[in-house]
């Protein structure tokens, strides 16, 4: 059930009269008289009780013209004259609104062809009736320029064989297109989808692996059991062992200072000879050296 605002007068009754229906309190709307059998106590609550169903689904803006009614026929005529008035005001109004209405990309189409119902409801009321052809073309009309191609399809390859394209058809090739649409977004967007997952999927494998870390582990885990053949130790090889290495620095140490010593002096009453590996000096005792 929807409020009964200003604009939706026609679309309302239609749906308060199924209310009416279902609560089994149309006859105090749409009876003249009361029914054989029911007592006038009976027939002034079932009134009641319908005047109250109505209120509950009138805008505040609007109760006040019905506020005081008991009789639910009486409150129901009210209605009609305030908003089913066949006045140039009202008229003009409607097919404003109809001009108006124009289809938002991003909608659901339901929407807007409901939209467009209730406006041309609204027209047939007051006495307005373009013809099932024209509200067709009309309904064509205020989709987009993004429909423009299906704009023609329509009215041109899957028209009727006289030319004409009903309201039926209209809505029927509308509600098709915008499954077709959205059938192939959702295929776009799955394989994009897709194809994200995938990227995403290669790229953490190679961060995971890493470059050469499955090769590097493998060299640390043999590392651990090879024994070096000077020390004993385990854990590193001969070539890369501390201990022989430290050796071998000393014993390179020790050689190259007795290679810079002075390996012979030998004196004369003239002069004395000092030779340190392939140089030999000639000097005087006279000449200090050290």
């Amino acid at each position: 059930m929807v409020l009964l605002t200003s604009t939706n007068y026609f679309t309302w009754r239609g749906r308060m009269k199924d209310l009416l229906y279902v609560k089994d309190y149309d006859g105090s709307v749409f009876l003249e008289e009361k029914p054989e059998g029911m007592t006038d106590e009976k027939w002034a609550n079932l009134h009641q009780k319908t005047c109250s169903t109505i209120r509950q689904w009138i805008d505040d803006s609007i109760v006040n013209h019905v506020s005081e009614d008991a009789n639910a026929r009486v409150l129901w005529r009210k209605l009609e004259e305030l908003f089913q008035a066949k006045t140039g005001n009202n008229k003009l109004y409607y097919i404003k609104k109809m001009m108006s209405l124009k289809y938002q990309e991003c909608t659901a189409v339901a929407d807007h062809i409901n939209d467009f119902l209730g406006t041309m409801k609204e027209l047939s009321g007051l006495g307005i009736d373009f013809g099932d052809e024209v509200n067709g073309l009309i309904l064509l009309n205020t989709l987009p320029e993004s429909w423009e191609t299906f704009r023609y399809t329509v009215m041109v390859i899957n028209s009727a064989a006289d030319g004409k394209v009903t309201m039926e058809m209209a809505k029927t090739r509308i509600f098709e297109e915008e499954k077709r649409t959205r059938m192939q977004e959702s295929a776009s967007t799955s394989t994009s989808e897709a194809l994200v997952t995938e990227k995403n999927t290669r790229r953490g494998r190679s961060k995971s692996r890493g470059p050469g870390r499955s090769d590097k582990n493998r060299g640390k885990s043999r590392t651990r059991d090879i024994e070096c053949y000077y020390c004993k130790k385990k854990g590193h090889m001969k070539r890369d062992c501390y201990k022989l290495k430290n050796e071998q620095s000393r014993r390179d140490g020790n050689s190259n200072q007795e290679r810079v010593a002075t390996t012979t002096e030998k004196t004369s009453k003239d002069f004395c000879i000092i030779y340190e590996e392939d140089v030999v000096n000639l000097t005087s005792h006279e000449t200090s050296w050290v």
